[in-house]
């Protein structure tokens, strides 16, 4: 609240020898600053827009990479087919374990035959102890055949339905790595993915502002001019070695973004100070060094300077945040 007051000023000086000091009136504009607990103090900080989810794919067998079904910048879904490998070499062994399996099953089955019977002369007086051994022993040892050859064909049917890469998710593909005919081996990458549709941001930020951020809370970003809001997330539990801050995670929603671009998030953090707003024109500079401000003595429209010490604890645009003892108004 501003209002005109007339302060009182004395000044000396001699017009005669014998006359007395002159008082002199200056019209002067004054208000009354609000005493306030606190005082909020906005930080930028400079962080990267990434994909949620991001990951380079690839075959978990070694092969030929036969045909690539996709290509950079080309939108994917989930489960969908993406590569595929040479698979002519792993059906030739499927049909070979096929009929290796088939024959030991006919032969497992002659030889139990063969077992019933001999057991069956046994009890009759008319076969030795001994063929009953063998025949046993035969049993087994094709039952044993058996079970590796079901292994292995099942372990070849699991290869032959990775010869086909899938997306591990929805999304984009942003890189491709090899062309068709390439000879790949296993986890070597074949394309990267990136989830448009889960963008993240993520800051570094002094590990003394982390306790200030709320889970889920809104905070004002901006990307590439554009200003859009990030929602906190989490704050990781370590401190990067390099930078001496807490990596922290913010979701971005509504923003046309990209993997990779620069962006700048806003975090006010309240500072629990009791103090004032004061102009910066309102504050003076005093002796050794110190800050004043002139408040107004009185209550009627003539008043009288005074002078009182603050103390600049944050400086804004055009102000000052002062802690003081101040009672009336300043100037």
């Amino acid at each position: 609240m501003k209002r005109f007051i007339f302060a009182m000023l004395s000044v000396g000086f001699l017009v005669a020898c014998s006359e007395e000091p002159q008082v002199v009136y200056q019209a002067v504009t004054g208000f009354t600053p609000v005493k306030t607990e606190y005082y909020e103090v906005e930080r930028l900080f400079i962080g990267r827009v990434s994909a949620s989810q991001q990951a380079n794919v690839s075959f978990e067998t070694q092969g030929v990479a036969e045909e690539l079904l996709v290509d950079q910048g080309e939108r994917v879904t989930k489960g969908q087919a993406l590569a595929k490998l040479d698979i002519s070499l792993l059906k030739t062994q499927s049909n070979e374990l096929a009929a290796q399996l088939r024959d030991t099953k006919s032969r497992k089955k002659l030889a139990e035959n063969s077992l019933r019977r001999q057991i069956d002369l046994k009890a009759n007086g008319f076969t030795a102890e001994q063929r009953i051994d063998e025949l046993t022993s035969e049993v087994e040892s094709l039952a044993a055949s058996e079970s590796r050859l079901k292994a292995s064909f099942n372990a070849n049917v699991i290869r032959l339905k990775k010869g086909v890469l899938k997306a591990p998710f929805g999304g984009v593909v942003s890189r491709r790595f090899i062309d068709a005919g390439t000879v790949v081996d296993p986890s070597q990458p074949i394309f990267q993915i990136i989830d448009e549709g889960g963008l993240e941001l993520k800051v570094g930020i002094p590990a003394d502002l982390v306790g200030s951020l709320v889970t889920g809370n809104s905070y004002a970003a901006e990307i590439d001019g554009v200003e859009t809001t990030a929602i906190f997330i989490s704050a990781a539990a370590h401190l990067d070695q390099i930078t001496q801050s807490v990596p922290v995670r913010f979701a971005l929603t509504d923003v046309d973004a990209r993997d990779g671009q620069t962006a700048v998030v806003s975090i006010v953090n309240k500072q629990q100070i009791a103090g004032f707003w004061v102009p910066i024109a309102s504050v003076t500079e005093g002796m050794r060094g110190s800050w004043v401000v002139y408040g107004l003595e009185g209550k009627s429209a003539l008043r009288t300077l005074t002078q009182s010490a603050v103390e600049i604890l944050h400086v804004d645009d055009d102000s000052f945040y002062v802690k003081a003892d101040i009672t009336g108004d300043i100037v």
